[in-house]
């Protein structure tokens, strides 16, 4: 059988912040320099994806803007082999909320599509979504929620945190 896990990027793969924290963090952390915003990559993310690949199939998808995220996913590109499945930002969750700023992620938009379900073999059942927060993916029948520690270890200076990834890779295989 398929499986697709679906990946957020920000606060699940990195970090994004206005702050530049470099008197906080290792040189050896990957920073990505955007004008105003700063992107930290998650330690481990190349060598999680590529176990993760190996069990599955994989796409991205953010609430974030096109522009914010590309240069990441250029970074992963350039930095392996791994294939996703799709590639998706802001402009293709439903807005939700009065001011129509909120955005939730549906697997049925994966599930219709014709370019990237074409031979029907993704469903509710095998697709399994993962980001940090509740209200984006609450709807749909297998999420994993994943909390926000990475934030809080990058403030305090504290990056030696490979092993989340496992902890996130686990989960899924569980889940899964």
């Amino acid at each position: 059988m398929f499986k697709l896990v679906v990946l957020d990027m920000n606060d699940v793969l990195l970090y994004k912040t206005m702050d530049d924290l470099e008197d906080k963090i290792s040189n050896n952390l990957t920073k990505i320099k955007l004008n105003r915003m700063i992107l930290y990559v998650k330690p481990g993310i190349i060598s999680f994806l590529e176990k993760l690949s190996k069990t599955c199939d994989i796409a991205l998808w953010t609430s974030g803007n096109e522009y914010n995220f590309k240069h990441f996913t250029n970074w992963i590109k350039e930095n392996s082999s791994i294939k996703f499945r799709f590639i998706w930002y802001r402009d293709m969750c439903e807005m939700v909320g009065d001011e129509g700023h909120e955005t939730i992620k549906k697997v049925k938009r994966i599930i219709k599509s014709p370019t990237i379900n074409y031979n029907r073999i993704y469903n509710e059942n095998n697709i399994l979504i993962v980001d940090n927060d509740l209200t984006k993916v609450g709807m749909n029948k297998n999420y994993l929620i994943i909390e926000d520690k990475y934030k809080e270890d990058l403030m305090l200076g504290n990056i030696e945190m490979e092993d989340s990834m496992e902890d996130i890779f686990q989960q899924i295989l569980e889940l899964f």
